[in-house]
């Protein structure tokens, strides 16, 4: 780490990110829901940072006055980081998140005697490749 903000890879993250089924019956309204939750402005009048600070930079600008001092602190600071904000990075594929305890299911196999290395790179390629959807 060089200690520049610029050299961070620093991209605008949502406090908590929300999501629609597959499955829902109303996918069309619960989307027209998420939009207005975060880019409207009447809604960011309402929900100031109660789920920290509104992701919709816009939303952000237009309610700053009606934060308290230190969440007028955090957005000074984000806004002051905006030259130096990336894009976000891609998120993983649907799947990705057993590889972790995959790949250290294998890695003690291997450690414990149970498997030869090449035998577990070969499983563990084989059902990581089963488990991601593309």
């Amino acid at each position: 780490m060089t200690g520049n903000a610029k050299d961070a890879d620093l991209w605008y993250k949502s406090g908590q990110f929300q999501s629609i089924s597959s499955k829902s019956k109303n996918q069309a309204a619960a989307a027209r829901f998420l939009d207005y939750y975060f880019n409207n402005m009447d809604a960011g009048k309402v929900m100031l940072a109660e789920r920290g600070l509104p992701p919709n930079t816009d939303v952000l600008a237009g309610i700053k006055s009606s934060l308290g001092n230190a969440d007028q602190k955090a957005a000074t600071y984000m806004s002051d980081l905006a030259p130096d904000i990336h894009d976000a990075p891609v998120a993983p594929p649907p799947g990705a998140s057993t590889f972790a305890a995959m790949l250290e299911r294998y890695e003690e196999n291997v450690q414990f005697g149970r498997q030869s290395p090449a035998d577990a790179a070969q499983k563990l390629f084989d059902e990581a490749k089963s488990q991601l959807k593309s």
